[in-house]
């Protein structure tokens, strides 16, 4: 199972992203970290953290084995103020940049979960 958390700020595609994950790529959605226990025990393709949004949180799917992608939009910061704090990346969190049409974005997350199933593939051989 790939376990995903998505950090960003308001506005940039994480609900879209959930969505897509959930829809075409048969992953449960979590609301919040508690939950992971109840998502390791599912028998889904992956579990996605929608709102990631203190190193705390990241930090704990991380120690779980998962991936923390830290969703870009131009001009997100902007509108959401500067109230936002967000996560302090880290080696190998993966960004996830969206900046043009829908059909982009979901490209960009399936080369992303390509990428991890290439990676765990590597490391079981």
């Amino acid at each position: 199972m790939i376990l995903i958390g998505l950090a960003g700020p308001p506005g940039a595609g994480k609900e879209t992203v959930v969505a897509y994950l959930a829809t075409r790529h048969k992953f449960q959605r979590i609301y919040f970290v508690k939950d992971i226990g109840h998502a390791l025990r599912t028998a889904w393709a992956g579990a996605v953290f929608d709102d990631v949004r203190h190193d705390n949180e990241a930090e704990l799917i991380r120690r779980m084995g998962g991936h923390i992608w830290l969703l870009q939009r131009p001009g997100c910061l902007t509108r959401a103020g500067h109230t936002y704090k967000g996560i302090t990346p880290q080696a190998p969190d993966r960004g996830l940049l969206n900046d043009g049409p829908i059909a982009a974005l979901y490209n960009r997350v399936d080369k992303l979960l390509d990428d991890l199933a290439d990676a765990r593939e590597a490391a079981q051989a």
